[in-house]
């Protein structure tokens, strides 16, 4: 599971988790391959996006600081 999801824990009390990894075992190597890296391209997607948004939230305070700042 972490091969796929490097960034999530394996919880075995977890449902969810228990029936991702048994879907993940059975999958024969090119399926498994073509998930994981379906999976690492909405990471890096995700990722992105995440920056993206930090940059404008970054620059919209300082924008509201500076307004402050103007008598």
């Amino acid at each position: 599971m972490n091969i796929i999801f490097p960034m999530t824990s394996f919880d075995p009390d977890s449902i969810s988790h228990r029936r991702v990894e048994d879907v993940l075992i059975d999958l024969p190597d090119d399926d498994f391959k073509a998930v994981r890296s379906a999976v690492r391209a909405e990471l890096e997607e995700g990722l992105q996006r995440l920056v993206k948004l930090s940059e404008e939230l970054g620059a919209n305070e300082m924008r509201e600081q500076s307004a402050s700042e103007t008598p």
